[in-house]
């Protein structure tokens, strides 16, 4: 390591959700001056994801460098190999370590504050972290946590206690009954509140690496989408200004205050992403298409799960808010006496993604498939699935559904679902028509009306970096090493390299691995 990457703080920024193309318009308009001077002088690049995984995968790939079959998430409540329900915790803790949690065992010292589904593990002395104040979808009374721990109380002190976000205290509010003033209003509160938290303890705490989250695109893109998208169904006939432009808009402010702030050399990264788009499909649709395909062969029947789903859709949001917790855990309850009795199983991913888990012999605790079925059930629900047709359009439902071992290994399934499911969401959906299926009306409405797709963008700015330095693509996991890189450390992580050239960041050109061939 150079004395120029030793002396050099490097900072990430974290867009949590913010839609890159959202991003790219405000910047080519002129509306967004900051990340534009930022990308000008030093470049951007389109960040891909990884094949039929959304962000709860994607974020700690991020950090390790790592596919899912290696760091062990893919969504925040996710199933132990051999169970059938979920279990309820919002975890992020992840199998390998971190560029953040390497460069701290190194001694640098290393600043996150609400860093977007960060694995962190508050042993190493030079880790400083705030998690889950304010922050999307973060129960405070169980994810607000400070490490040191005494931070607790001295932020409580300076800004407040966190508050729930607006995406749960508008879950289950269909869109149409939104104050779209009121939601604008409370995300903008929030990204002051996070841009002054970032500010203070950016100046006022000695760091080597900073990860900063502001994820006001998260919930705005989640809640208001459909304001911002005239093609919505639901998008409203006021002819008001788009709302999710006023929140890049506040973005771009908050990141102009936060590298205003620095002094010294210095390195910025800006990832915006998983990006948004339309939401059309509710989370329970894989579960709709298996009762269809169980109808359709003569084998449905009826369950006390099911009973208790519809009534639940039948209650008002206020209710469903108040009784969310328990619902999920009386859920998990009667999904392993539903699920253990089929051939194969839903598991929930994300908005835009979804997955299908084949009831093993050998690896579920009730198995009902032989091994030697395994992939041919698993092709045969591919295909089903790619079949799925809009009785309104027919447009196609599904965009691909990928045999999960054809991407990740045979290992990979002991934590991943076998057949991953990537939506199209094209458009509204009502009869839901396909190969060895019972056409079915669909009448339950998505959660959000924007959904996330797989769009994502990483700007590098600062010292050291200039135009043309930055490549025309990259990998997700390529940033775990590009930031090590930046912050001094070694630019290969996990399965990714930094983007940068070696010598721009500090470090010795990669030496190519001898093959044997």
């Amino acid at each position: 390591m150079t004395a120029a990457a030793q002396s050099t703080r490097t900072l990430l920024i974290m867009l949590d959700g913010c839609d890159p193309g959202l991003l790219e318009d405000g910047m080519a308009a002129g509306r967004l001056p900051q990340l534009r001077a930022l990308r000008e002088a030093g470049g951007a690049t389109v960040i891909a994801g990884l094949p039929g995984l959304g962000a709860n995968a994607l974020m700690p790939s991020l950090y390790t460098g790592t596919t899912p079959d290696h760091h062990g998430r893919y969504y925040h409540r996710q199933s132990e190999a051999g169970d059938y329900s979920a279990d309820t915790e919002h975890a992020v803790a992840a199998r390998v370590p971190t560029f953040y949690d390497l460069l701290a065992r190194e001694g640098r010292r290393v600043l996150l504050i609400n860093a977007p589904k960060a694995p962190i593990e508050p042993g190493e002395a030079s880790l400083r972290s705030i998690n889950g104040w304010n922050m999307h979808l973060s129960v405070p009374e169980r994810e607000f946590e400070c490490h040191p721990a005494s931070l607790q109380d001295e932020l409580v002190k300076k800004l407040g206690a966190p508050t729930r976000c607006p995406c749960l205290a508008h879950r289950h509010e269909h869109s149409a009954l939104l104050v779209v003033g009121e939601v604008l209003a409370s995300i903008e509160a929030r990204v002051d509140q996070q841009a002054t938290l970032a500010a203070w303890q950016l100046a006022e705490t000695p760091w080597d690496l900073a990860v900063v989250g502001l994820d006001a695109g998260h919930c705005a893109g989640h809640l208001l989408w459909h304001c911002h998208d005239s093609t919505h169904p639901d998008h409203p006939a006021t002819g008001d200004p788009d709302p999710l432009a006023r929140i890049c808009v506040k973005l771009d402010q908050a990141v102009g205050k936060l590298v205003a702030g620095l002094s010294g050399e210095f390195r910025v990264a800006i990832f915006a992403g998983p990006g948004m788009g339309p939401g059309h499909v509710h989370p329970d649709m894989l579960e709709r298409v298996l009762k269809a395909r169980l109808a359709h062969s003569g084998k449905a029947r009826g369950s006390a799960r099911a009973a208790m789903k519809g009534l639940w859709r039948r209650m008002p949001a206020p209710w469903r808010r108040l009784l969310s917790g328990p619902g999920q855990w009386l859920d998990a309850k009667l999904q392993r006496s539903d699920y253990q009795a089929l051939d194969c199983f839903p598991v929930r991913l994300n908005d835009n993604v979804g997955g299908l888990r084949i009831n093993l012999q050998g690896r579920e605790r009730q198995g009902r498939v032989p091994k030697a079925d395994y992939e041919v059930l698993g092709r045969e629900l591919c295909s089903l699935l790619e079949s799925l047709r809009c009785g309104r359009t027919d447009a196609p439902l599904v965009r691909r559904a990928l045999f999960t071992t054809d991407h990740y290994g045979a290992a990979a399934t002991s934590t991943l679902p076998d057949v991953l499911v990537e939506w199209a969401e094209s458009g509204p959906i009502d009869l839901v028509s396909g190969e060895g299926i019972t056409p079915f009306q669909l009448d339950t409405p998505p959660l959000w009306t924007g959904a996330h797709n797989d769009r994502m963008l990483l700007l590098l700015a600062g010292q050291g970096i200039s135009p043309g330095d930055v490549p025309a693509g990259g990998s997700i996991l390529a940033v775990a090493g590009t930031m090590s890189a930046l912050a001094g450390g070694p630019p290969e992580l996990g399965n990714g390299y930094s983007l940068l050239a070696g010598t721009r960041a500090g470090q010795q050109p990669r030496q190519e691995r001898d093959t044997g061939s």
